[in-house]
């Protein structure tokens, strides 16, 4: 009985038979067991502990079906958890579904939320042909995943011979999922030749603007989303999507009289308020949306962005009170919120308090230093001061960090308009035009810096790099030594060595290499550098004469 699975419940109640059953079990005596059984249940035939082992017995010998009857007889209300499983699979086996059945309702009563179960008891359903019941299930699963098309295709085969309208539209959705968009909308149509309730043609007609609005075919769409609404009212989300294909048909008034019409229906709906206000901000009509976004704020007040859309709404319109009261006070709210601080900084710049406004720029850099944000609205504050140097170069910062490297330069080039000796901007430009690729610009403005001995080191690194890629490595050598005679750097020697190597002054090479091992404090180049000085040192020693390798030795 090792694997039999038997006798794995506790039997606490004493009966004389039942430790005879027991000892035939322990000498794995199953036929014996059986035997005992047998005649125990003759003469009781649903004895809970014997119908229990005689089950589990039948079971371990793949008898499903004798099992089931067994089981039965010791479940009849409820089966505990830690049999449930195994009492499932025994009934499977044995097809005995409507045991399933009842075991799935009570269990489908304690957890109407658990999916894999509806689905188990939807297909018991199916099986059991109690479609109605099926139906419900597949649709409690649709609620919580829409795209799930087990349910989808069950349904279908429910609907074929029941209901060949909703067969229809269960097949559209099933071919929209499988992006057959030509098969959804045929499917679609026949369904809506065979409806004949009004509702059930909106439903359809919904279906079909959805498909066609998925598909860019905005005019279908439109015309269903209009019939619909000439028929209902009721339907909150086809404003929405209607006023959302008036707005990718760029037409922007429809779109507004749509929400307009759907907020006289929903008047204190915020979403639809949301929308108009934004949709006016857009278009820069301040005067029609400071009514929203004052309705937004009155009903948010902690509304971080809708506030501050208000105090842009006021500061086009000059209130300028009104623009600084609602920014200080949302500056309480969100102190370091980056919204509040680039109004803020606008705020201070448009009333030239240049100060503060400056104060706001550099938190924004602070928070945000890999952002464009910033320097965009440090560029604006220097335009409104007059100093165009500053301006620019903060605008060619602005669009360097959103990779607009052509903008970049040519902001670079109108601040060195304004003060040409500005090595910060000509190290920034000849960046730019090495990250397009134009070298031999970058290398014109790296001699530039060269020549002003401006950062010395980094100038020379970059310009020996560029050099060195363009093969020219005994130019790139002349600016490494030039810097050199003046200051001792690791990485520049490193440079100057692998200059060497590619010249074939070896020696030299091998001297540097050998110098940059014992000097430097990084481990980037260590691994390559001490396959130089074995290779080199190989060569240094294969080039030694017959006689000066003995006069090596001995020495």
């Amino acid at each position: 009985m090792e694997n039999s699975g038997a006798g794995e419940i506790t039997l606490n109640h004493y009966d004389g038979r039942v430790e005879k059953v027991k000892e035939y079990l322990d000498n794995n005596d199953l036929d014996g067991a059986k035997v005992f059984l047998a005649k125990f249940l003759t003469v009781e035939p649903f004895n809970p502990y014997a119908c229990f082992i005689m089950a589990q017995i039948l079971e371990a010998e793949k008898n499903f079906i004798e099992a089931a009857d067994f089981y039965s007889k010791v479940f009849t209300n409820q089966v505990p958890d830690e049999f449930y499983n195994r009492i499932i699979h025994v009934y499977e086996m044995a097809d005995r579904y409507e045991n399933l059945y009842d075991i799935y309702e009570k269990q489908f009563e304690k957890n109407p939320n658990d999916i894999d179960l509806c689905e188990r008891f939807a297909n018991t359903c199916c099986i059991l042909h109690k479609n109605e019941k099926a139906v419900e299930l597949y649709n409690k699963i649709l609620s919580s995943e829409p795209d799930n098309q087990v349910a989808l295709r069950q349904l279908a085969d429910i609907y074929e011979n029941s209901n060949q309208m909703m067969f229809r539209l269960t097949q559209a959705r099933i071919a929209q999922l499988e992006h057959n968009f030509e098969r959804a909308e045929k499917e679609y149509k026949k369904a809506f030749t065979l409806a004949e309730k009004e509702e059930d043609i909106l439903q359809i007609r919904y279906k079909m603007a959805k498909l066609y609005k998925e598909l860019g075919k905005n005019e279908q769409a439109l015309d269903e989303y209009i019939y619909i609404l000439s028929a209902t009212e009721e339907n909150f989300t086809v404003f929405l999507e209607l006023a959302d294909i008036y707005s990718e048909m760029n037409n922007t008034s429809a779109a507004i009289n749509v929400l307009k019409r759907a907020l006289h229906i929903y008047p204190d709906n915020l979403e639809v308020i949301q929308i108009i206000a934004d949709t006016y901000l857009e278009l820069e009509d301040f005067v029609k949306a400071e009514n929203y976004f004052e309705r937004l704020v009155e009903a948010d007040p902690q509304n971080i962005e809708n506030n501050v859309n208000l105090a842009k709404v006021y500061l086009h319109l000059d209130k300028i009170e009104k623009t600084k009261e609602i920014l200080l006070n949302v500056e309480k709210i969100a102190p370091n919120s980056t919204e509040v601080l680039t109004a803020m900084a606008g705020f201070c710049t448009f009333t030239r308090d240049f100060e503060k406004a400056k104060n706001y720029c550099t938190r924004i850099i602070q928070k945000l230093p890999k952002s464009p944000l910033g320097y965009r609205k440090l560029a604006q504050l220097y335009e409104a001061m007059g100093e165009k140097h500053l301006s620019h170069f903060n605008y060619a910062i602005y669009h360097e960090f959103r990779n607009e490297y052509e903008d970049a330069i040519n902001e670079y080039i109108a601040a060195l308009q304004y003060k040409r000796d500005d090595f910060e901007i000509i190290k920034k430009l000849a960046g730019a035009y090495e990250n397009t690729g134009e070298i031999h610009a970058a290398t014109d403005y790296y001699n530039i810096l060269f020549n002003a001995n401006f950062e010395p080191i980094e100038t020379t690194k970059k310009l020996a790099n560029l050099y060195m890629n363009m093969n020219e490595f005994e130019l790139a050598l002349r600016y490494i030594d030039e810097t050199l005679k003046d200051k001792k750097d690791s990485e520049l020697i490193y440079l100057s060595a692998k200059c060497q190597y590619k010249i074939k002054d070896y020696e030299s090479a091998l001297e540097n290499f050998i110098y940059y091992k014992e000097n430097t404090k990084s481990l980037e180049h260590i691994e390559e550098v001490d396959k130089f000085i074995e290779e080199l040192e190989n060569k240094k020693e294969n080039s030694y004469s017959p006689f000066a390798k003995i006069f090596k030795f001995l020495d």
